[in-house]
C-alpha cells in the first residue's frame, strides 16, 4: 500500500511539473533581409553628360575608345576631341580631363546613380580645389 501511495505522489507530482512547464518556443523565422538597390548599369560609350569645370557649363562625351571628349553647350561649338580618358567600373566612373596632354584641369571620382545622372567630386588639381558635382545626361553633339 506504502509503495502504491510513493508510486501515485510521484506520478501525480510529475504531472503537476509537465503541467505547469513553459510551452515550447515557436520556431523563429527570419524577416527577409534587406534588400540593396539595385546596381545601375549603363553604358556610357559614346554619351554626354552635362557638367562644369569650376563655374563654366561643359559637356563631357565618353568616347567608345575610352577617351575623353568636351565642348561648350553652346550649339555651335566644336568639340574638343581626346582631353582625356574615362573608365567605369560596375556603377564606379573615373575620368580625366587634360587641356594638354601634360596639364590635367579636372579629375573626377562618381557614381552613376540611375541612367540620367552621375554623382561624385571633382578635383581641380591647378586651382587646389574640390567640389561635388552631378552630371546630368544630354544628347550628344
Amino acid at each position: 500500500m506504502r509503495r502504491i501511495a510513493g508510486l501515485s505522489i510521484f506520478f501525480f507530482a510529475c504531472a503537476l511539473g509537465l503541467a505547469h512547464a513553459a510551452p515550447a518556443r515557436l520556431p523563429y523565422y527570419m524577416a527577409d533581409a534587406p534588400k540593396m538597390p539595385a546596381r545601375v548599369m549603363v553604358d556610357l560609350n559614346g554619351t554626354a553628360w552635362l557638367g562644369k569645370y569650376l563655374t563654366v557649363n561643359r559637356i563631357f562625351i565618353f568616347e567608345a575608345d575610352g577617351t575623353l571628349s568636351y565642348k561648350s553647350p553652346v550649339a555651335t561649338a566644336k568639340p574638343f576631341k581626346n582631353r582625356g580618358s574615362w573608365k567605369l567600373e560596375g556603377n564606379k566612373l573615373y575620368f580625366e580631363h587634360f587641356i594638354t596632354p601634360t596639364k590635367k584641369l579636372m579629375e573626377f571620382r562618381g557614381a552613376v546613380t540611375d541612367g540620367n545622372t552621375i554623382v561624385g567630386e571633382a578635383t581641380f588639381p591647378a586651382k587646389g580645389a574640390k567640389e561635388a558635382q552631378t552630371l546630368q545626361r544630354t544628347t550628344p553633339p
